[in-house]
């Protein structure tokens, strides 16, 4: 599975040659954590934390590395620091990109 353009234009994912872009709606003090994708394909973390100073966005890079199983120095919060609606980018290092793009993948098209 690959991103399709109709996924890449529906979610607003951005792929290059050195990283990957993709929204991500955020649901801070949630009582159960994950992530999952709605029915519009949006792309949903929930995390315990709230958003005082920081340390929600600090949980959903923590849950975005253990989903894509890469290191959380790879993720990078590129736009929506005090929104819901968040921007994160994943650097691409070669050696796994195509399991980040297949798991990026999966997700959106539940």
């Amino acid at each position: 599975m690959l991103l399709n353009n109709l996924l890449v234009k529906k979610i607003g994912v951005t792929v290059s040659s050195d990283k990957i872009v993709f929204n991500v709606r955020v649901k801070p003090g949630a009582k159960k954590i994950g992530i999952e994708a709605n029915e519009q394909g949006d792309i949903i973390v929930k995390v315990r934390e709230r958003p005082i100073e920081g340390q929600a966005n600090t949980a959903v890079i923590e849950a975005l590395s253990e989903y894509f199983a890469i290191a959380k120095s790879r993720i990078f919060l590129v736009g929506g620091e005090k929104s819901k609606l968040k921007r994160f980018a994943i650097s691409l290092s070669g050696r796994d990109d195509k399991e980040v793009r297949e798991k990026l993948a999966r997700l959106i098209e539940k």
